[in-house]
């Protein structure tokens, strides 16, 4: 991902390998951060505090974590089951879609409420929305699937 994640006005590049760590080059300063952590995926919010990285885990942990002035430490934490998460997109609204075990779930603050059937190896893999549509997608082996967030 390319962003000001740290608002220095400079873009930097954000990426993560499975299972190893989240890898943050600064555009400013030219460095390289490496967190280490049991990461999987990787998505990014924007909040009123500054952007949030949302690193999805091995163990099911969706681990967010925002600049401090010198690192990207964990500022908070979510449960969201107990398997690795392949794919995560926060809405605007707080929802949660993550894709783990081939299968599509939508976390509220109430818990899960809606759960796709398995769709085949890689499903939930990839997930995105957009904050002008009401669209959810994810892509597996059989193609892409769209899920509209305002009829669940």
């Amino acid at each position: 991902m390319i962003g000001d994640y740290n608002g220095d006005g400079k873009p930097e590049i954000v990426g993560q390998v499975w299972g190893t760590g989240l890898y943050v080059f600064d555009g400013l300063s030219q460095l390289l951060a490496i967190e280490t952590l049991p990461s999987t995926t990787l998505t990014s919010r924007q909040t009123s505090n500054g952007w949030q990285l949302i690193v999805g885990q091995v163990d099911g942990k969706a681990s967010i974590r925002q600049f401090n002035g010198q690192s990207y430490p964990e500022v908070d934490s979510v449960n969201l089951g107990s398997n690795p998460i392949d794919g995560i997109y926060v809405t605007d609204s707080g929802n949660w879609w993550v894709g783990s075990d081939t299968v599509l779930r939508r976390y509220s603050r109430t818990g899960v409420n809606f759960v796709t059937p398995p769709y085949g190896t890689w499903f939930g893999r990839r997930v995105a929305g957009s904050a002008n549509s009401s669209w959810i997608y994810s892509a597996g082996g059989y193609g892409v699937h769209g899920f509209n967030m305002n009829s669940r």
